[in-house]
């Protein structure tokens, strides 16, 4: 289950965030991720990942 934090929450270095929207048919679906890590210098360390399955 994802978090939410309050609206007056500050991302700081040393936190790590993942973002992660999914969107599924009945005959697919498609899953893709972005992992940022915050850093002293602003966001950085990104990763992208990407999933795509068909269901048999």
């Amino acid at each position: 289950m994802a978090t939410r934090l309050p609206d007056d929450a500050h991302m700081a270095p040393g936190q790590v965030y993942t973002i992660e929207p999914e969107l599924y048919t009945d005959e697919c679906g498609y899953r893709h991720s972005d992992t940022v890590a915050i850093t002293e210098s602003g966001p950085g360390g990104s990763r992208t990942s990407r999933t795509i399955s068909t269901r048999t």
